[in-house]
């Protein structure tokens, strides 16, 4: 095993492949957070708790590999995963 595997890292995803490896909350979550929504908006649209959708966040932004708000959804809507209202 190599070290990032051993110690349950998460490895990087291939910048190609983001758009491909959300989940399907993931996007949903991302499609309320490019509406504008803030983390308890999102929480309360989905029927979430807070704390989940900051956990599906932290796995987006890690799979995205970026470390903002602005720049998961630039991504998002950039890579059209956007579904449309």
């Amino acid at each position: 095993m190599r070290g990032h595997e051993a110690a349950g890292a998460r490895p990087a995803w291939p910048a190609s492949m983001p758009a491909e490896r959300l989940t399907s909350r993931e996007r949903q979550v991302m499609d309320c957070v490019a509406s504008g929504l803030t983390d308890r908006g999102v929480a309360a649209q989905l029927g979430l708790s807070h704390n989940t959708v900051k956990f599906h966040l932290k796995n987006v932004y890690a799979k995205f590999g970026v470390a903002q708000r602005a720049k998961a959804i630039e991504k998002h809507v950039g890579a059209g995963l956007r579904e449309q209202p």
